[in-house]
């Protein structure tokens, strides 16, 4: 594998983490305030990071298999 590559892999994977991170601590911060906002009770506001979780899953399967299929050929 070329160097390049193996730099820009590292940093892609670095940026990604922090921002699944930092999107998470974001909405559980957040969500009184939109829970507060949208005149929500305690039931539906525990739902706004399970609504985040489950999007993120019901898109990772998908963009893997799109990603596998035409973006990621072999460097060898």
């Amino acid at each position: 594998m070329s160097d390049n590559f193996e730099k820009n892999f590292v940093i892609i994977t670095f940026i990604t983490s922090f921002f699944t991170v930092f999107l998470t601590t974001g909405i559980n911060i957040g969500s009184p305030a939109i829970a507060s906002e949208f005149g929500m009770n305690n039931v539906l506001q525990n739902w706004i990071p399970t609504v985040l979780v489950f999007v993120t899953t019901i898109f990772t399967l998908p963009a893997g298999q799109i990603t596998g299929k035409y973006g990621f050929k072999s460097h060898y």
